[in-house]
């Protein structure tokens, strides 16, 4: 039986002023993953900052981060792509191509230029965990071809009441059923710290 995946995700797209006490630093997340992995995580996703606390996606930024992270829990660390970061999504790609340390790397299809930035993860060597939000995200992933390119698939429930979250992730979880998508799932919710 295989023993299932959790992977803790240490700060997301929030800032410091967002949320009190969230890791930001290297060494910060370093020292959160590392509890994370002593409760039991076997995957590590963050969101690395460059020294003015703003997300990066430039390798020196990201190589820095994962390697200090790693070093810390010595299990893969991932990191995002979020379009948000770099909006260019030819300059998002040509980023990611510069990458070396990343294990894998969270690509919303959904994205503009999501296409071209798995193709890049792929071409660093990077493991794509596909983020789907909603039933028409996976169709999205199951009409670009790439679907048996990824590592694996991420259902990003949005914050909602329990019981309508659990509806989505559901309809998803049916979706990919119906289409034919074999990439092992990892749930994924999501909560305002406070």
């Amino acid at each position: 039986m295989l023993k299932p995946l959790i992977e803790a995700a240490l700060n997301g797209a929030r800032s410091a002023d967002e949320a009190s006490g969230l890791p930001v630093s290297g060494a910060e997340l370093a020292e959160e993953a590392r509890l994370c992995v002593a409760a039991g995580a076997r995957a590590i996703h963050l969101h690395p900052r460059g020294d003015d606390g703003r997300e990066s996606l430039a390798s020196t930024v990201v190589d820095r981060v994962v390697n200090e992270v790693r070093a810390a829990c010595r299990v893969p660390v991932g990191v995002t792509t979020g379009a948000w970061i770099v909006v260019d999504p030819i300059e998002r790609a040509a980023l990611i191509r510069r990458w070396r340390a990343a294990d894998f790397a969270s690509v919303n299809p959904a994205e503009d230029g999501a296409e071209e930035v798995i193709r890049a993860c792929r071409d660093a060597g990077v493991g794509v965990e596909a983020g789907l939000a909603s039933v028409e995200d996976a169709q999205g992933l199951a009409d670009s071809g790439l679907a048996p390119q990824v590592l694996r698939v991420l259902i990003e429930i949005p914050e909602l009441e329990e019981s309508e979250a659990l509806t989505l992730a559901s309809e998803i979880n049916e979706a990919l059923g119906e289409l034919e998508i074999a990439a092992p799932r990892l749930q994924h919710g999501e909560r305002t710290c406070s």
